[in-house]
């Protein structure tokens, strides 16, 4: 279809970006509206979305797995224009189809809520079957830095998490649902990657607080450490995930581990900036002066380095250190 066409059927209600090149909606409160009525109007639109996006991964020519050069990794992406959006995107929709489908679901009665039903089963069943597809979950894994294509460097495309299995990659989308059923099936809960991450430090690490919970209640190791000796705790505190730091030290998670840099989780809050991670570790008995061993900088170094000006304040309040 030519952009002219989408834009004559949408009846004047999206208009093209000069600049970026993007159809977008004319006006915000029209965005506004759908996003209010989404539900409504489009029930199944994550269903929908995850199964073309899974489907889409699943196919033939992506069984090979992984490309073995930048250029192969490239001619991948420009020969299959939907692979690119697919492969760092389905797992998002599915977290919200699997996920949260339930309390859509509850909103409708009757025979429109056993259409919803069967559209769950689908896209539940097609993500279960694109997991199982162990050589187009590489693939897709490759293409997961797929941002990075226009590096200087050579080799980029090899750069990327190797040896993870489906439970890792479903950690780092979050996506509960698929993560039982793969569990029931037998997946490696302390499978690590080749930088040592296991699905725990995945899912800690980009904040899926339930697939944190999920894997603790089935056993994961909670001081699992990776190649640069962080564990859970540190990953979440590192990425500000306040409410996974919470529940990983409800858990018994050790407040003062130390990665092969002897920064702490308070470290790596403080560091980056992340003001109610660094409140809730002092709380529970962070040692504020501890140093890392590469620079023998301290929680209140590394925030004042990085200009983190609230975090300073935190630390300098609790009296505990010197400013000078």
């Amino acid at each position: 279809m030519q952009v002219d066409d989408i834009i004559a059927v949408c009846a004047g209600l999206v208009t093209i970006d000069e600049e970026s090149n993007i159809i977008r909606l004319v006006h915000f409160t029209t965005q506004e509206y759908f996003q209010r009525t989404k539900a409504r109007w489009f029930p199944t639109a994550e269903e929908d979305i995850s199964i073309i996006c899974v489907t889409y991964l699943s196919f033939r020519q992506f069984k090979t797995g992984t490309c073995d050069t930048d250029d192969e990794l490239k001619q991948r992406l420009q020969s299959n224009p939907l692979y690119n959006y697919a492969a760092r995107n389905w797992g998002h929709h599915a977290r919200k189809a699997l996920d949260l489908s339930q309390d859509t679901r509850a909103s409708f009665t009757g025979e429109y809520n056993v259409k919803l039903e069967e559209s769950f089963k689908t896209a539940s069943q097609a993500v279960i079957d694109f997991l199982e597809r162990e050589e187009n979950i590489r693939a897709a894994t490759q293409a997961l830095r797929e941002a990075e294509r226009w590096s200087p460097f050579q080799n980029y495309s090899q750069e990327f998490a190797r040896q993870m299995t489906a439970l890792h990659i479903n950690a780092y989308f979050g996506v509960e649902e698929a993560a039982k059923a793969l569990l029931n099936k037998g997946a490696a809960i302390e499978s690590k990657d080749n930088s040592g991450r296991t699905p725990l430090i995945w899912a800690a690490e980009n904040g899926h607080e339930a697939l944190v919970k999920l894997l603790v209640d089935e056993g994961a190791a909670i001081e699992s450490k990776d190649s640069f000796g962080q564990t859970p705790l540190s990953s979440a505190a590192e990425n500000g995930h306040e409410a996974v730091v919470k529940l990983l030290l409800d858990e018994g998670a050790a407040i003062k581990s130390e990665d092969n840099s002897s920064q702490t989780p308070l470290s790596w809050a403080a560091r980056n900036g992340y003001e109610a991670v660094v409140k809730l570790l002092l709380d529970k008995g962070a040692a504020i002066e501890a140093n890392d061993n590469d620079s023998g900088q301290t929680p209140l170094s590394w925030a004042v380095e990085n200009g983190h000006e609230a975090v300073v304040q935190l630390l300098l309040a609790t009296g505990q250190v010197d400013a000078v």
